[in-house]
């Protein structure tokens, strides 16, 4: 026990009792009976032990088993599945068609109603406009023929005068010369001319060369068929007498007529529309005057 060591060079001796010669154990290289025996490291294993990591390096990527790979869908399923995909797209085919459909004749029903929405509202829009410009020209006229003229006839022919729209023409057509008769014919600029058998005037002023009971003659049978109804008329204090009548004049013509006698002749002052000028045949029969 308690050796010391050899000196350089010298061999360890073996001690009894199994110690070295360094006070440890026997180290005896050949082992006992029935005692395991140790199994040197494989060189693989050693390789296989983990490696310490450098800095800055990844870790080696582990390989994930593989996977088993899937089963192939059986024939039937296959076409089980082609025939449910079919069926879809059909049914979404239908369903964008009826779509289609709709919507054209959305769009078609309405654009009928916004183009007829549209033309009824521009008729309307139109027909607004015309009557309120026909009640401005109706309010301007009869403001315009307030201004009244004085209109006289010939000093041979009872100066047989009245007071006439300004807004009127008037239209000389025979002077009363020479034993003939006299005539004006009045309207709304222009007066139409004579020739014009559909014209129709405002006034038609005339003194005749015939006797009053001539005149009223030409009427009567006009009186008893019930086409003219004749009343008595008296105008300027009772200066003016005769008789007005109202219906068919001539045929045609529906208008009034007055006729009155004057000295051996007589006054025939009508109007050809009975409809139109009737309230101004009246306010001018209410100015007719005689001058002598």
């Amino acid at each position: 026990m308690g050796g010391f060591p050899p000196m350089q060079g010298q061999e360890p001796v073996p001690q009894e009792g199994g110690f070295n010669g360094y006070g440890g154990g026997n180290m005896d290289p050949t082992p006992a009976m029935n005692q395991p025996q140790m199994q040197p490291v494989q060189p693989q294993m050693a390789q296989m032990a983990p490696q310490p990591m450098m800095a800055g390096q990844m870790p080696a990527p582990t390989m994930a088993p593989a996977a088993a790979p899937a089963p192939y869908p059986s024939v039937d399923n296959k076409s089980k599945s082609t025939l449910v995909e079919t069926i879809i797209l059909v049914i979404v085919c239908i369903i964008a068609a009826v779509a289609i459909v709709v919507a054209v004749l959305f769009f078609m029903r309405w654009n009928d109603l916004n183009t007829n929405y549209t033309a009824e509202k521009d008729r309307a829009v139109a027909e607004a406009q015309r009557e309120q410009r026909e009640a401005d020209d109706a309010t301007l006229n009869e403001m315009m023929k307030r201004e009244t003229v004085q209109f006289t006839g010939p000093d041979d022919f009872g100066r047989i005068n009245f007071y006439y729209p300004k807004i009127w023409s008037v239209y000389e057509a025979q002077d009363g010369l020479n034993n003939s008769d006299y005539s004006a014919y009045f309207a709304p600029a222009p007066v139409p001319s004579l020739n014009d058998e559909s014209a129709r005037y405002a006034i038609r002023f005339q003194i005749v060369n015939q006797a009053y009971e001539d005149v009223a003659n030409n009427y009567s049978s006009a009186v008893q068929e019930g086409e003219l109804t004749a009343d008595g008329f008296q105008a300027d204090s009772g200066k003016i007498t005769g008789t007005r009548y109202e219906g068919t004049l001539e045929e045609g013509i529906e208008g009034i007529m007055i006729i009155a006698k004057v000295n051996d002749k007589t006054l025939i002052l009508r109007t050809d529309s009975s409809a139109v000028y009737t309230d101004d045949f009246n306010k001018i029969l209410g100015t007719l005057r005689r001058g002598n």
